[in-house]
């Protein structure tokens, strides 16, 4: 290569890197939207660290306070539970309540459409089936689950790649983006088992050169393409899994996705025999249930719960409380 052909290639990356300036693109952008201030404990992931808190509403118009409340066993609060079989709710933000106040939320929704049952809100944000398995496992070491109890897993396509490792994962959920206590750990899974990841370092200095911070996005966006199969393959074990623990506990699991799915997952979950009840809107009908950011507004979550304890009220557990 001589030396007239690097100069070259040197103006080439400057024009690019000035195009990519001149047309807004903006390195520093999140993946994920801004944390609204609720801390997690970094515990074989991240769980919710018990307490209140309050943070302006972003979307809110006019202006409002909402409320994040999260009892000493890391569920959010669903209000006043009733004496009957426990329904624990599994899965990510969108069961969660991001962006809601706790009156707002799917579980606090639900508890007041089976004031006899007692609901607990387990679901975590950025949380995949791994991550909801783990909980799960925790809500039984802890007595949480009760007896007779139905565990609802809020299933969503963008789960499997949350299950193996990636560099997204990490530049998502990193400590520092989540106010993690501590180092943000990974349980991530592969084809050969699951496991413990420290995560990779996120090196910062790329936000610096719109080009290189492009590149490096790209090579991101590659490796989550490439791991898709992998990723189906390791989610189609983790709900076995889930399935057969939750039996073992004699527990009724029931998957509610929270998105439309595709034919592959459906006809993975009718083929597997999983109890499903379907209560998210179509893609066209969500949009005006959505917050800006895409996450379930109060609509969104008043009309899922109250697909959901339609459907646990026709279930053979609510049966057995009817003859008591």
């Amino acid at each position: 290569v001589t030396g007239l052909e690097l100069i070259k290639i040197g103006l080439c990356l400057v024009v690019a890197e000035v195009a990519l300036r001149a047309f807004g693109y903006d390195p520093s952008m999140r993946v994920a939207p801004p944390n609204p201030g609720v801390i997690g404990i970094a515990n074989e992931g991240w769980i919710h660290k018990p307490g209140a808190y309050q943070f302006p509403d972003p979307f809110g118009v006019p202006p409002r306070t909402i409320r994040y409340t999260f009892l000493a066993d890391g569920s959010r609060d669903s209000g006043e539970a009733g004496q009957g079989p426990v329904v624990t709710l599994l899965g990510c933000s969108f069961l969660e309540g991001y962006w809601l106040d706790d009156t707002e939320t799917i579980g606090w929704k639900l508890q007041r459409e089976l004031p006899q049952r007692a609901v607990k809100n387990f679901a975590v944000r950025g949380y995949g089936t791994y991550l909801s398995l783990l909980m799960m496992r925790r809500a039984v070491e802890s007595g949480s689950l009760g007896k007779a109890p139905t565990i609802v897993y809020g299933f969503a396509d963008f789960h499997a790649p949350r299950n193996v490792k990636n560099p997204l994962l990490q530049k998502i959920w990193g400590s520092n983006g989540n106010q993690l206590d501590g180092n943000g750990v990974h349980p991530v899974c592969d084809d050969s088992g699951c496991f413990t990841w420290t995560g990779a370092h996120v090196f910062q200095g790329w936000n610096h050169s719109r080009l290189l911070s492009l590149l490096v996005r790209a090579w991101e966006s590659a490796v989550f393409l490439w791991q898709m199969p992998m990723a189906q393959r390791v989610t189609e074990r983790l709900l076995l899994q889930m399935k057969d623990e939750a039996c073992g506990q004699g527990a009724r699991l029931i998957i509610a996705p929270t998105t439309p799915l595709s034919d592959v997952w459906k006809g993975f979950l009718n083929s597997q025999g999983f109890e499903v009840v379907w209560c998210a809107p179509s893609a066209e009908g969500a949009q005006e249930e959505l917050l800006k950011d895409g996450h379930p507004n109060p609509v969104w979550a008043e009309r899922f719960a109250s697909c959901l304890a339609r459907h646990l009220g026709s279930g053979p557990d609510s049966q057995e409380e009817a003859g008591r």
